[in-house]
């Protein structure tokens, strides 16, 4: 494997409203949130693990690992890192 990646390892969350009565909410108009897992090293902006990302959803890699799903993602489709 060579070491000069531009990929992140994402975990995805989907989106959800709790109400205080402790019902789940679940617009099909969310976008999932997902979370940086593991980044390349020779990705230049400032993402960094556990970090929450919008990325373009569309041009993912799905792979699981230990019965978990995790995606793929080029540092050029992570659209902005939420603050």
């Amino acid at each position: 494997m060579i070491a000069t990646s531009t990929r992140i390892i994402v975990r995805k969350q989907d989106a959800a409203t709790q109400t205080a009565a402790g019902i789940i909410l679940k617009n099909p108009n969310d976008r999932p949130r997902a979370f940086a897992v593991s980044v390349g090293p020779q990705v230049k902006s400032l993402i960094t693990r556990d970090d929450e990302l919008i990325i373009n959803w569309s041009r993912v890699d799905r792979f699981e690992y230990l019965e978990q799903e995790y995606f793929l993602v080029d540092e050029s489709d992570v659209w902005c890192v939420v603050e």
